[in-house]
């Protein structure tokens, strides 16, 4: 499901409180810089455009700041009318609302094109987001074994796009056939599409026809690290 916009009030709310950290540089593009975000898009913000989440942690950063109070939220930095469906990024772990669960965002892109990201051993979040907990039980989804990961990549186009915001579950039980997976293959984090294979063994799909699946004998399955399924994904629009 895409991420919908956000209401007038918070992208207002947004707008305000961007330029006023911007205006604490000597110029906006040394705050471009510091964010790690092209000027032109900064500017695009400020006339409206809606950041993703991960430009949302960049410009909370660079403002010395939290991504709560950029979009307006209350004091306590907590959004308390956050959707189910729609998370919001925050920065803190402290009081979080009755009935939601901090899910931690990490610093790793799994590739959903030819692989190039690895999965450290220990990997610290950058952020996290606010998820329903019912709702991500609706999901079949363990809510505090939940992590996102961002897609990069354009194999499993059009399913999962580059830049795509992936809902993990670690706890994922059996592996199950036609579902799609974050797994290690060769040091390398992918995301696949996995179907089984009647004479044992199981196909690593690409949603994307350009690229060709990968046929895993029976005897070389148990070599495969499962992450998690990918159980949910949006974008911004």
């Amino acid at each position: 499901m895409a991420r919908q916009p956000q209401p007038h009030a918070e992208l207002t709310a947004l707008q305000a409180r961007l330029r006023a950290a911007i205006d604490k540089f000597p110029r906006a593009q040394d705050f471009a810089d510091k964010a790690g975000i092209p000027l032109t898009t900064i500017n695009k913000y400020l006339a409206g455009t809606q950041p993703g989440p991960t430009a949302l942690i960049k410009i909370a950063k660079a403002a010395e700041t939290t991504v709560d109070y950029l979009i307006g939220n209350s004091t306590n930095g907590m959004a308390l009318n956050v959707s189910a469906q729609h998370p919001v990024a925050t920065d803190g772990l402290s009081n979080v609302p009755e009935g939601f669960v901090a899910v931690p965002f990490l610093e790793v892109r799994a590739s959903a094109g030819r692989g190039r990201a690895s999965l450290p051993a220990e990997t610290v979040a950058a952020s996290h987001f606010l998820f329903s907990e019912a709702w991500l039980r609706s999901l079949g989804v363990s809510p505090h074994n939940a992590e996102l990961l961002q897609a990069q990549g354009d194999s499993m186009h059009p399913t999962i796009q580059d830049g795509d915001l992936m809902l993990v579950d670690r706890s994922y039980g059996e592996v199950v056939h036609g579902k799609i997976y974050a797994l290690v293959v060769n040091d390398l984090v992918v995301v696949k599409r996995v179907n089984f294979l009647a004479i044992g063994g199981m196909m690593l799909i690409s949603d994307n026809d350009r690229y060709p699946s990968e046929t895993v004998s029976r005897d070389e399955v148990s070599s495969l690290s499962f992450q998690g399924r990918v159980a949910w994904y949006g974008r911004a629009i």
